[in-house]
């Protein structure tokens, strides 16, 4: 299987001609294509790691098509048949699950759309049957609820097109991740493939998301991509470097908003031993649960505590999930600037990686230049999610980059240097 990614990675901020966008419907379970090049006018679309993106836009029902086309179109984005798909200059970014037509008059001639991105399929289908794990990757444990989750009967698949078409288009990499877990799912709890994959995240600090590609052949397809811990290449690879101000950025946000932050964390659960199937209670036990990194930056302790939500098997899964539980909630963690870049500047959705390091320099009132002339903002983030906001004649095209997983935050402080 080739799969296609862009050859080159340019430079954040270089200038480039117009972009394009192509909107596709598949029927959900044949992977037949419903309708290509569809009228669709795209407000914005959304993807972020170990989460559900959307979509929004609107149909266009008015114009030269004829009568029987229109309600060809209009087939093609029935709710919850059919994926729709997002191609960006011809290489699909965002596909997901048309979930509703949020339609208010019939006088404007639209048929407004919002999707899914396929992780929120997930949040739709339940662990009914108990599934246990012992010793098993965490990433293989990742995909078999994947493979529950698209199994179940009937109608369960979610198909691509071309050659993954009528049966799963989810495929994932042959990769493992080298943790092992022991994990137990009670059918009685009914969690959703989706919370299960959130617990393994968390308890693991993996990541996950399902992103749309294409092969030589032109096929459509999902493909299922995992990190542990992270997901993305480094920077040294993406070459990734962001400044304020430059042609190609027009604004960034700095959202520093922790909510309910905690740099360590106490998480208790219960569950069994491997010696004995009555219940068992655990609790974490430090140094697992606390961030010494921030703690040594000098932020006060912030202490906080959890349940674990999954059935525990051994102390060592609970400090993980503890472990996973801190890194989240930390008070740097939730640091989350926004990068807003003009339609017509790299990289585009297509050329990043979601995880993707990258450089941020800036200079601005917020960020005042230090004494010898450097950004005064100096650091590596990851980027973690992006929103699109195609050309309209109502707004002009932008990109919205989502950091996170802020490095050597002393740099912000006045140090020199990029982080590193």
């Amino acid at each position: 299987m080739t799969v296609l990614f862009p050859e080159a990675y340019p430079s954040a901020g270089e200038i480039l001609g117009s972009t394009s966008y192509r909107y596709v419907t598949t029927n959900i379970l044949s992977g037949v294509v419903q309708a290509d090049s569809l009228p669709i006018v795209g407000e914005s679309f959304s993807r972020q790691i170990c989460s559900v993106g959307s979509f929004t836009g609107a149909l266009q029902l008015t114009g030269t098509a004829s009568a029987s086309t229109v309600a060809a179109w209009v087939a093609a984005v029935t709710p919850w048949k059919n994926l729709l798909w997002v191609l960006q200059d011809g290489y699909p970014v965002w596909n997901g699950v048309i979930t509703g037509w949020p339609h208010e008059s019939i006088l404007d001639g639209t048929l407004p759309i919002q999707a899914s991105t396929i992780e929120g399929l997930f949040q739709y289908r339940l662990v009914s049957d108990a599934l246990a794990w012992v010793n098993t990757d965490v990433f293989e444990i990742w995909r078999q609820l994947l493979l529950y989750g698209v199994s179940k009967t009937p109608n369960g698949n979610v198909a691509g097109t071309g050659q993954y078409a009528n049966g799963s288009g989810i495929i994932d990499t042959v990769a493992y991740s080298g943790v092992l877990a022991s994990v137990q799912e009670d059918a009685s709890s009914l969690e959703t493939v989706y919370d299960c994959w959130n617990d393994l995240a968390t308890g693991y600090q993996m990541e996950y998301a399902l992103t749309p590609a294409m092969t030589a052949d032109g096929s459509l397809y999902t493909l299922a991509q995992m990190g542990l811990p992270q997901m993305g290449r480094p920077v040294t690879e993406s070459g990734l470097t962001f400044t304020f101000p430059s042609g190609g950025m027009t604004d960034y946000v700095w959202t520093d908003i922790p909510s309910e932050p905690a740099n360590r964390e106490y998480v208790t659960g219960s569950g069994t031993t491997s010696t004995a199937d009555s219940d068992v209670s655990y609790v974490s036990v430090l140094p697992a649960g606390e961030l010494d990194s921030e703690l040594d930056l000098g932020y006060p302790l912030l202490e906080a505590s959890a349940s674990a939500p999954a059935t525990i098997t051994s102390q060592a899964q609970i400090n993980n999930y503890a472990n996973g539980l801190v890194a989240a909630n930390s008070i740097e963690a939730q640091v989350t600037p926004v990068l807003k870049m003009g339609g017509t500047s790299r990289p585009l959705a297509r050329d990043i990686i979601l995880g993707d390091e990258c450089l941020f320099a800036a200079t601005s009132p917020l960020h005042p230049a230090r004494p010898d002339g450097s950004p005064g903002l100096q650091a590596k983030f990851r980027i973690v999610g992006w929103t699109i906001y195609p050309p309209t004649s109502d707004q002009a095209e932008q990109t919205w980059y989502q950091l996170g997983g802020l490095v050597n935050a002393s740099l912000l402080d006045g140090g020199s240097g990029l982080g590193g």
